[in-house]
């Protein structure tokens, strides 16, 4: 068993075991982030490589392999306690007690029954607030009303055809009517590529390519023209390039930089202003 042990344990890299440990004491994927001076993609990272090597679905189960494979010190001072010799003589046997659960195990217990509660009962939470009212006694959702019928055509999503450009990570922003949208990755990097969507005529159409392809970026109409801040060359380079479009015109211009390079924010327009929020610097999400 030992053998085992030591080969569940060797599965394991260094800072893997040191995720495990800090999810046995309960701390969030942001605590052990801040613990171990790492991001919180990382932390999930580790977590689904720990859950693959022993075999586990959840931080719970994690928590009981590691405990049960001994890959999971106990906390100092929390061993069970010896029993006390007999006071009463030496032919009497003393029954010997069971060993009692140290306070942390008895909060993971506790938190592994509360979760498989959960499981069991989110499905009858789900048809009970989902249920329309009805006969309170008998399981069977009493009919909508007429006029609460929803008819076919509405309330549906309907098919319009594929974008001309398989991608990802693009601007997308509506102006006069029609859909733009701009960058984005594609399988051989990031594009430039400008697509027009025209919803009354049922058709795509292209217009100028911007000249800093990226990705990871908003497009936001402001006035008569597109703008998308910054975005991402590569996959983690970040640039503070500011490009917009003149759809009337069909063409691009730079205005002021942002003030550090961004990608992957949040952008809004408001008053008349742009707005950015949060994003990728190239080193870290800010």
């Amino acid at each position: 068993m030992a053998d085992d042990n030591k080969k569940d344990k060797s599965k394991l890299s260094k800072r893997e075991l040191q995720v495990l440990e800090a999810v046995a004491k309960g701390m969030s994927n942001q605590e052990i982030g801040r613990e171990l001076v790492i991001s919180e993609n990382t932390v999930r990272v580790h977590l689904r490589k720990i859950y693959a090597k022993l075999e586990v679905q959840s931080r719970t189960e994690a928590t009981m392999k590691g405990l049960q494979i001994g890959i999971i010190e106990m906390p100092p001072g929390e061993t069970e306690s010896a029993a006390a010799p007999s006071a009463t003589g030496a032919d009497t046997v003393a029954p010997t007690p069971a060993p009692s659960l140290a306070g942390w195990q008895v909060g993971y217990f506790a938190l592994a029954i509360v979760a498989a509660a959960l499981v069991l009962l989110t499905p009858y939470w789900r048809r009970t607030f989902n249920r329309p009212a009805g006969n309170p006694i008998l399981d069977v959702p009493a009919p909508a009303a007429p006029e609460a019928a929803i008819a076919p055509q509405e309330n549906q999503w309907q098919l319009r055809g594929q974008i001309p450009t398989a991608r990802s990570r693009m601007g997308v922003t509506a102006f006069d009517g029609k859909l733009y949208l701009i960058g984005g990755e594609r399988t051989s990097g990031t594009t430039g590529l400008v697509e027009i969507f025209d919803p009354a005529a049922q058709k795509w159409l292209e217009g100028a390519a911007k000249p800093t392809a990226v990705a990871n970026v908003q497009a936001l109409a402001l006035g008569d023209e597109i703008f998308v801040p910054g975005g991402c060359t590569g996959e983690t380079e970040a640039v503070s390039t500011v490009e917009v479009f003149n759809p009337a015109e069909n063409s691009w211009r730079t205005v002021a930089p942002l003030p550090s390079p961004r990608c992957a924010y949040a952008a809004a327009v408001y008053h008349d202003e742009l707005y950015l929020f949060g994003g990728w610097n190239g080193t870290a999400y800010l």
